[in-house]
């Protein structure tokens, strides 16, 4: 049995070119900013104990998913009610507009099997003022981010962040 591989080591492996170079960067970035591998799933980053992210590498056996190579998924949990958190417009649109619907539900009309019962994770949720219905479970996600994305998607991890200490000062 081989043994399991390290997240940079998936990076390295099944990622290509400017992707790997930017998800490695983005690493370093974040163990940089106090966000910590979590130790039972080698690919999340939490943040005093609350997770913040998931990197995760699509792969099948030594080959990876070339259709969705890589998702970087954000815990909504910081999203929905966020006590006292500044945001900047340009963060609020850039969230809004990355918010994911679940797709088995749209498609299918049925929920997707991370949930359950028969109803959707969220029915419906307001956001920054604007109502979305049927959201993932991973409801902010990035399929395969450039350079430019990345830097926002760091100052999402920064809002996280702070809205984190916030909680955590209650």
């Amino acid at each position: 049995m081989s043994e399991k591989l390290t997240l940079e080591e998936e990076i390295s492996i099944y990622l290509n070119d400017d992707l790997k170079k930017n998800v490695l960067d983005f690493v370093v970035w974040l163990k940089a900013n106090e966000l910590a591998l979590d130790s039972v799933y080698s690919s999340g980053f939490d943040y005093l104990d609350e997770r913040v992210c998931i990197i995760d590498v699509h792969y099948k056996g030594d080959k990876v998913d070339s259709r969705v190579p890589l998702y970087i998924y954000f815990n909504g949990k910081f999203m929905f009610d966020p006590p006292n958190m500044q945001i900047d417009t340009d963060i609020k649109e850039f969230i809004c507009e990355n918010l994911k619907v679940c797709t088995y539900y749209s498609s299918k009309g049925k929920i997707c099997g991370c949930v359950d019962g028969d109803k959707p994770p969220w029915n419906r949720f307001s956001i920054f003022g604007k109502d979305f219905d049927y959201l993932c479970h991973a409801p902010l996600s990035f399929l395969n981010p450039d350079s430019e994305t990345f830097e926002k998607i760091k100052e999402l991890v920064n809002v996280w962040k702070y809205n984190i200490d916030e909680t955590k000062k209650v």
